[in-house]
């Protein structure tokens, strides 16, 4: 290797430290305003403030992904096995969070949504319906 590599190579080095450790970089406007209009929404639903959390919001992502996504989508965007969470268009009750838990719980006859409460703890159940109530767009 050539000596003029190695020192290229170490300049570039020493300048990206100084860039990565010593001038902070802006931080994107858009995500911010995301969080902050996210926030309002969830202000504005009837998700009970204590689930509004982002560790409860994401305990309930988790769980959703790992039992309710391959029949609701990863998104809750829906599939041929199960409806659209993410719109304001219900089949089984209004949306609401509370109409959200009991179906969770109660499942549905003559369908393919089962009930779950012999599967999860109501906790589980409480976070899985925050997570898809906050889905919702508008989520009022």
């Amino acid at each position: 290797m050539k000596w003029y590599a190695i020192f290229l190579t170490g300049i570039f080095s020493v300048f990206f430290l100084i860039i990565f450790f010593f001038i902070k970089a802006p931080q994107a406007a858009s995500s911010d305003h995301f969080d902050k209009a996210f926030s309002a929404q969830l202000e504005a639903s009837d998700i009970p403030k204590t689930l509004q959390t982002p560790e409860n919001l994401a305990a309930g992502k988790l769980l959703f992904i790992t039992s309710c996504e391959h029949c609701h989508g990863g998104h809750g965007q829906g599939t041929p096995k199960g409806p659209d969470l993410s719109d304001s268009v219900w089949i089984h009750g209004k949306g609401s969070y509370a109409d959200i838990v009991s179906v969770i719980q109660d499942g549905v006859e003559q369908s393919t949504m089962i009930a779950w409460s012999n599967r999860f703890r109501k906790s589980d159940i409480e976070l899985i319906a925050a997570y898809v109530r906050a889905l919702q767009k508008g989520a009022q």
